[in-house]
This record gives C-alpha cells, sequence and structure tokens, in this order.
C-alpha cells in the first residue's frame, strides 16, 4: 500500500526527493499487500497500488498482511496470479522484463515471489489480538479469534492455501519453548504433506 498520489514510478527517499525507478539499474523492491481488507473500495484501491508498483518493474516479492478470512485469501491471491500472467503476456524489452527474476519457487509465481505472514496460534497471542490488535492484522472475531481450536484450523487452512499457491509463509511468532517449535515443525510438515 502506498500514497494515492504517486504515479508508481518513482521512490521517495528520506530527503523528499524522488527517484526514478527505470534508471535504477538491478533494483530489488518487495511490496506489501492486505488482500483482507473488508470494504470493496479498500480491497480495489489496494489491488490498484498493487498494480501500480509491480508495473515499475522493481517489485521482485510481495508480502502478504496476516489475516484470517479464506476467502478474501483466495480472491487477492487470484488477482496475483492474474499479475502474474499479464507480465507474462509482455513483449520482450517491456519495462517490466527488465526487473530482476524472482526466486524459482518450482510452482505458483514465475514474475516475483509471495510470501505471508501468519501465528502459531496460542490462547495468549487471541487474547492479545482480541484486546489490542497490530494494526492491518484481520483476524476473525467469528472465527479465528473465537477459540484456540478454531485458530488451530484456520492456521492449517491457511497453509494448505499457501502450499496451493506458491507462497512462502512467515510465521511471525515469539517461540520460546521447544513445544512451540515442535508445533509449527507439525504445521508445517502436514502442509507440506498436502501440497
Amino acid at each position: 500500500s502506498g500514497s494515492e498520489e504517486d504515479d508508481g514510478d518513482q521512490l521517495a527517499n528520506g530527503n523528499g526527493t524522488c527517484l526514478q525507478l527505470q534508471t535504477m539499474p538491478a533494483l530489488s523492491l518487495h511490496a506489501a499487500f492486505n488482500p483482507f481488507l473488508e470494504s470493496e473500495d479498500q480491497r480495489e484501491q489496494e489491488y490498484a497500488r498493487l498494480r501500480r508498483k509491480v508495473a515499475t518493474g522493481a517489485c521482485a516479492g510481495i508480502w502478504l498482511q496476516i489475516g484470517s478470512d479464506l476467502a478474501l485469501l483466495k480472491e487477492g491471491l487470484e488477482f496475483l496470479a492474474l499479475l502474474d500472467r499479464e507480465l507474462a503476456a509482455l513483449p520482450k524489452g517491456a519495462k517490466q522484463e527488465q526487473r530482476p527474476s524472482a526466486p524459482s519457487l518450482g510452482r505458483g509465481f514465475k514474475h516475483f515471489a509471495v510470501y505471508a505472514g501468519l501465528f502459531l496460534p496460542s490462547k495468549q497471542l487471541l487474547a492479545q489480538q482480541r484486546f489490542r490488535p497490530w494494526a492491518g492484522v484481520k483476524l476473525t472475531a467469528g472465527g479465528y479469534l473465537n477459540s484456540l481450536e478454531e485458530a488451530k484450523e484456520v492456521t492449517r487452512n491457511l497453509l494448505r492455501i499457501y502450499g496451493d499457491y506458491g507462497v512462502t509463509p512467515l510465521f511471525e511468532s515469539k517461540l520460546t519453548k521447544v513445544t512451540q517449535l515442535q508445533e509449527l515443525v507439525a504445521y508445517l510438515d502436514e502442509a507440506s504433506e498436502l501440497s
């Protein structure tokens, strides 16, 4: 996400000056993307901002916000798949072809890598997210935040969807016990068996 006033071809630095992305050799940037926005208008604005960022040719990766609405996630991933197909259809020499290639993931997206944050569910996490959720994080009160068992099931479903689309998951949870690490490994093992 970014300013609605930028044209997608400039990058502002800390001094307030803008750099032209087309003139920067081998620049590799990543963009944030939140497919979990509740309002259709907000999602359309988010999609438009991401489309402009990808069109610069410098976007090598996309990082998904944390969320739990599986339908909105699939909609967002289908949008990313559409962007990927659009990049593939560009004629040779188009500016998007000049960007550094994304890591080869074997499946999924060919013109950019996609990463997704998620939590390792715990009672402490659920209490914290109910009381003071992280900015931009969209965990559903009627599902994920309902109970620890529901949060675990949503996490399994998220990992399945990420596997189906070739998205690299990133657990953003503090691990302080061996049992937490074992639980995380079990989630990943289960997801890899289903993919």
